[in-house]
């Protein structure tokens, strides 16, 4: 048996333009500054939620949040420091 493939298109895979190919393979820096940045992100949240947590109702009271509302106050606030003023 032989059988013989053609390439319709041979060099397609190999010769991708720069525009065909996702940004995080054309600059790897761009994939490891996002990286970074959703680890700095995650740190960030864990350690506000966790020293809200260690203060008692009547100080999260004072400042308006009841121990239910930490987690979403604390997604809200890093979600604002993002956006541009």
């Amino acid at each position: 048996m032989n059988t013989t493939y053609e390439l319709t298109n041979p060099g397609r895979c190999l010769d991708q333009s720069p525009a065909a190919q996702p940004e995080h393979l054309e600059r790897p820096e761009l994939a490891l500054r996002r990286i970074v940045g959703a680890i700095s992100r995650w740190q960030r949240r864990r350690a506000a939620i966790r020293e809200l947590r260690a203060l008692d109702d009547y100080h999260l009271m004072d400042i308006g949040l009841e121990r239910f509302q930490i987690v979403s106050a604390v997604e809200e606030m890093i979600e604002n420091e993002n956006r541009p003023a």
